[in-house]
């Protein structure tokens, strides 16, 4: 349980109906590029620096990816996956919710809905505003973390200025996301 704590947390910058394990897949948007794992997919706009590395001696995959640039208060996307995660989603939600007010004190959750994923079979998203602070933009952290039948648990996490959520595409990228 340790390591599934620790790649959630890696990622993080919740109980209902998920996407059912089916085998729909998500289109990539105009403008995007792909990002394909064996455990997750997502598209990202074209253009941004994406790295990935394997965490956990093989059991999951860590992927960051940021538009170009230098400033601070640019976009910035973390998905990470573990395998063998043997609770329900709405521990791994308590995890997240957590994690958030701490990083980024003044955090206020503003949403917590489940959602379908294509591939999970339970999935959440929650959002948090963030004031300005530290030289750091207000801004919106959206985090979806998706639950696979065979114990994936998959923690997509976009953190986003304010001034710049809309040019992100948040929800194109958080549509995009599939598990499996």
């Amino acid at each position: 349980m340790m390591g599934v704590t620790a790649a959630l947390a890696l990622a993080v910058g919740a109980a209902g109906c998920g996407g059912g394990d089916d085998d729909a897949g998500a289109s990539t948007p105009k403008g995007f590029q792909s990002k394909k794992t064996d455990d997750f997919s997502v598209a990202l706009p074209s253009g941004w620096k994406i790295d990935q590395n394997d965490v956990q001696g093989g059991k999951g995959v860590f992927v960051e990816a940021r538009p170009p640039g230098s400033d601070i208060n640019r976009a910035q996307l973390r998905v990470a996956s573990a395998h063998g995660y043997d609770s329900d989603i709405s521990s791994a939600v308590q995890l997240a919710e957590g994690e958030i007010p701490v990083r980024r004190p003044g955090a206020t959750r503003v949403v917590s809905k489940p959602i379908d994923v294509p591939g999970a079979s339970d999935a959440r998203r929650v959002e948090w505003t963030v004031p300005a602070g530290g030289g750091i933009d207000a801004a919106r952290i959206v985090t979806v973390l998706a639950l696979s039948s065979n114990k994936v648990i998959v923690n997509l996490s976009m953190g986003v200025s304010q001034s710049q959520a809309a040019a992100a595409r948040i929800d194109d990228v958080v549509r995009s996301l599939r598990v499996g």
